[in-house]
């Protein structure tokens, strides 16, 4: 089983993600924050909609506390600069959050 967190502030993205993962084998966490995080997870989902400077913040944080699990970046557009900046941050993966639902599948399969 995949255990996979996600930082989504869209809760019908959310519910999509938790839908997807459920009926792929993963079972997702959604906490509020990346402070007193612990246990394991294969895939961190994070919202690069935010600030730069937090999402940024978010992704170092996570890399300290969950170093072997692939990060997926996703926004509502991603144009090419956040998409360089977000792969130089430690993302594995940059979707548009349109086809965030439609590759989940294939990330949580390829985890397992």
């Amino acid at each position: 089983m995949s255990e996979i967190i996600a930082f989504v502030s869209d809760f019908e993205l959310g519910t999509r993600i938790a839908s997807t993962a459920a009926t792929h084998g993963g079972d997702v966490i959604f906490p509020e924050s990346v402070d007193n995080l612990s246990g394991s997870a294969n895939i961190l989902i994070i919202d690069l909609n935010r600030d730069e400077d937090e999402w940024m913040s978010m992704l170092n944080t996570l890399q300290l506390h969950f170093p072997q699990a692939i990060i997926v970046g996703y926004a509502e557009r991603v144009l090419k600069s956040l998409h360089a900046k977000a792969k130089e941050a430690g993302c594995a993966w940059v979707f548009p959050q349109s086809s965030l639902i439609k590759n989940l599948p294939r990330l949580i399969e390829e985890e397992l």
